[in-house]
């Protein structure tokens, strides 16, 4: 290869790195803004993204866990939402929690045991699950049983 051919190799070389390098620039800069400082970003570690380690949900804080309620509660969370379900029936989680003056999340082990049971059952998926309870061989439901 001749000095010419050399010198704009060279040349080449350079321009590419340096725009490889503003480009980089760039990239670290939109993605700073977007998601904040760009020094937060790390290497791949190993570990899928989001995953929890040690407890902590990857805030750097532990977990805080809710106070467990106890059978009883449970029990009681779980009549009234059948009873709530016979008075209403069809309608969605957050309708009746909102009508038991409850948060949803709260209805999930109660709901859970009603299914279990086969009390009530549930058409649908996720939010869009509709609860109904389930019919006697008479076709009345227990709420309109006790009533009778």
């Amino acid at each position: 290869m001749n000095k010419t051919a050399q010198t704009l190799n060279i040349e080449i070389e350079t321009a590419i790195q340096l725009i490889v390098a503003a480009t980089r620039r760039a990239v670290l800069a939109a993605v700073d803004e977007a998601f904040g400082s760009a020094s937060t970003l790390r290497p791949h570690t190993g570990t899928a993204a989001g995953s929890r380690t040690n407890g902590h949900s990857g805030t750097g804080h532990p977990k805080k866990s809710s106070p467990r309620r106890s059978s009883d509660e449970i029990a009681e969370l779980a009549e009234r939402f059948y009873t709530a379900v016979c008075d209403a029936p069809g309608k969605l989680m957050a309708e009746l929690a909102a009508k038991m003056d409850v948060a949803p999340s709260t209805l999930l082990v109660p709901v859970a045991q009603l299914k279990r049971a086969g009390r009530i059952r549930a058409v649908g998926q996720r939010q869009n699950t509709r609860y109904f309870p389930r019919l006697s061989k008479d076709g009345i439901s227990a709420v309109a049983q006790d009533a009778a």
